[in-house]
């Protein structure tokens, strides 16, 4: 269920991102199932089974409902309850960091893991500052969305903001660490219609659609320490940041070639709130 760029990208994966749940994978499974199988992984000790007799209890009681068929009637009902979904408007940013094994290779496994550990708690704490929300870490890749859940003001110009102070923090975070070579990191942004909702057994917003497709394959298009926007957000931001226009790309799943707008400007933009709010 872990995946990433290398040993020390799946290491991270182990050691922070949730697992998958288990119903999202087989709607069969049944509920009782997948609880047991998420508090046996659960990232926090507190949360987890105190002993193997607990787990075996436990264990036994789900043995017995699904002799009796009560575990599979379960599972059809919440198979059969929709997850509530909806169309939002949001700016989404795709980054990426640019091959962490290369760089943390001879590194101790441990080491390594708490390195990106601290590089990734950095960067959540950066996209939180301007009112982001991450909702997807793999590996060595992430995404931000700004917007949803709660709608809020001047989201690209916001998103567009996070980017360029992510890009700066991680290059301090590369001589603070001492790392033997500089992480460097991308970016996409893209705005538009999203469709949002709750996902998993701890209700966390997943964010999906064209919108969010395109960021991510934006980001591809960047280069190192680079960020490319679309055509919406760089309607929306071009007043406050300054772009250079490439040549339209040919990206997946697009009948007719995309525009693209390069970041030029190497400084955020200070948001100012507007007179009487």
């Amino acid at each position: 269920p872990f995946s990433g760029d290398g040993e020390h990208s799946i290491l991270y994966a182990i050691v922070n991102q949730p697992p998958v749940p288990v119903r999202d994978l087989r709607a069969d499974i049944p509920v009782e199932a997948e609880r047991i199988i998420l508090k046996c992984l659960d990232k926090k000790p507190d949360r987890r089974y105190a002993s193997a007799d607990q787990l075996l209890a436990d264990l036994l009681k789900l043995k017995t409902a699904w002799e009796k068929g009560k575990a599979d009637s379960a599972g059809a009902q919440r198979a059969e309850k929709p997850r509530e979904t909806e169309r939002r408007l949001a700016t989404v940013l795709s980054g990426e960091i640019m091959s962490p094994s290369a760089v943390l290779k001879g590194m101790e496994p441990e080491e390594a893991a708490l390195a990106m550990n601290r590089c990734f708690d950095l960067l959540s704490s950066i996209v939180k500052k301007y009112g982001g929300r991450i909702n997807r870490m793999s590996g060595n890749s992430f995404m931000a969305a700004f917007g949803v859940p709660q709608a809020i003001e001047d989201a690209p110009k916001k998103a567009v903001n996070t980017a360029i102070e992510l890009r700066n923090a991680l290059a301090s975070f590369n001589r603070d660490e001492g790392l033997p070579l500089p992480l460097e990191i991308r970016f996409g942004i893209n705005t538009g219609t999203v469709i949002v909702g709750a996902r998993g057994s701890d209700q966390e917003y997943s964010v999906l659609g064209e919108a969010a497709d395109l960021a991510s394959q934006l980001c591809g298009l960047s280069e190192k320490n680079g960020v490319t926007v679309g055509l919406s957000t760089y309607r929306h931001t071009s007043g406050d940041f300054e772009y250079e226009a490439l040549r339209p790309a040919a990206l997946k799943g697009k009948a007719e070639p995309v525009a693209a707008f390069r970041l030029v400007s190497s400084r955020g933009k200070p948001y100012r709130a507007h007179p009487g709010g």
